[in-house]
């Protein structure tokens, strides 16, 4: 039987969660709607397990169940996997990679894991999705990390964006995706992420419809920003 979420309205949007240890495909964390048959999570699961094998770090992938769909992401050390429904496709991608990034940074996975260390993940995980659905969903931000990832984030105010060094910004009723350079010396390995991952996300936000441009300019960057916070 698997642990059930506290907050039950987080049921409505996601049906089960799953963690597992990259390379043992150990259970490190689950959670799981009572709605659910829990030996069909089972053969997710397991499923889930034998799909972590074949993803790069880093990577995305979903499948489609007889009634869900599953959205996986991989980090470093850990596979991510959320059985969900009826939610838009390039937000169901982003929130298992910072469920990933997230559960990665707060801890340090040894050899031998003990998967009562991680129960506390929980609370974390409540607040991590209630914050990514009050996204304001016109505007989508996506702020680079350490584990080499584009994070979606919150726009919370113009000073905040213009101190990140490098940022992607989807304005999706001016149908654009901004990749914004708020330094001189930003290395060209990174440049390249930003770029590849704002072709991922005009792939999977319009079909390759929206227009990407790179600013450079740190008045224009801030000007932008200061209109979208009016």
């Amino acid at each position: 039987m698997y642990p059930e979420f506290i907050n039950h309205e987080l049921e409505e949007i996601i049906k089960g969660i799953v963690i597992i240890e990259a390379h043992s495909g150990l259970p490190l964390f689950s959670r799981l709607s009572p709605k659910i048959d829990s030996t069909i999570f089972s053969g997710l699961i397991t499923a889930i397990k034998n799909l972590s094998e074949e993803l790069t770090l880093g990577g995305l992938s979903s499948f489609t169940t007889e009634s869900y769909e599953v959205y996986i992401s991989a980090g470093k050390k850990v596979v991510v996997a959320l059985l969900m429904e009826n939610v838009d496709k390039p937000v169901a991608y982003q929130l298992p990679n910072l469920i990933c990034t997230k559960f990665e940074e707060i801890y340090n996975i040894p050899d031998i894991p003990d998967t009562n260390d991680y129960l506390g993940f929980n609370a974390t995980l409540e607040e991590i999705i209630k914050d990514f659905f009050a996204i304001e969903d016109s505007h989508l931000l996506y702020v680079y990390n350490e584990a080499d990832k584009f994070i979606l984030t919150k726009v919370v105010s113009a000073k905040e964006v213009i101190e990140h060094s490098i940022l992607i910004h989807c304005s999706i009723p001016d149908k654009r995706i901004y990749i914004l350079y708020n330094k001189d010396d930003i290395p060209s390995r990174i440049k390249y992420l930003a770029n590849k991952e704002a072709k991922r996300i005009n792939s999977e936000l319009s079909n390759n419809q929206f227009t990407i441009r790179d600013i450079y300019d740190k008045i224009e960057l801030e000007y932008m920003f200061s209109k979208i916070m009016g």
